[in-house]
């Protein structure tokens, strides 16, 4: 399987995160350049059919959308999408409230529950973020994404890139 949704996701958000304020000398640029794409979050969520995705071999599973996606030339894959539709415009504007209610969304849903049982826990992480945007801490907001992004974002890739945003999420 090539790399998976969630790495490049995570990679996008990640990097969002780390150039997007006009504080510390990021971009500056309108938030909906950041969104804008073939397809939105929503769109690559729809329910997979039970045959092999295309340009790869194995099946897509109920949790994961059919389509190839997140690679140069693809569209996002449904967690790399809610990043670049939610999170990276949320802080890029500087709206820590609506950034802690993202970070929330995320905390909530975890992709597997396996990602709850080793340290450090995938809500765990994204609770911490949201504290922080909370007491007006972009700093410490930012560094919860960069945990998730160290702790996850590889296995994420590999595992389990298409994963199929729940309801709660789109």
């Amino acid at each position: 399987m090539s790399r998976s949704f969630a790495s490049l996701v995570l990679g996008v958000l990640a990097s969002t995160l780390a150039c997007s304020s006009p504080e510390d000398g990021g971009a500056t640029g309108d938030p909906a350049a950041l969104t804008a794409g073939p397809q939105t979050a929503a769109a690559v969520t729809a329910a997979p059919p039970a045959t092999a995705a295309p340009g790869t071999s194995a099946p897509a599973t109920a949790g994961e959308v059919a389509e190839a996606c997140g690679e140069r030339g693809q569209p996002s894959c449904p967690l790399q999408g809610f990043m670049k539709t939610k999170m990276g415009p949320t802080l890029q504007r500087g709206d820590l409230a609506a950034l802690a209610a993202v970070l929330d969304l995320v905390a909530a849903n975890p992709p597997d529950p396996s990602y709850e049982a080793s340290e450090p826990r995938w809500s765990k992480i994204s609770q911490d973020g949201a504290a922080a945007a909370r007491a007006n801490d972009t700093a410490g907001a930012r560094a919860s994404c960069k945990a998730c992004h160290t702790a996850h974002q590889k296995r994420f890739r590999a595992e389990i890139r298409r994963w199929a945003l729940p309801a709660g999420m789109q």
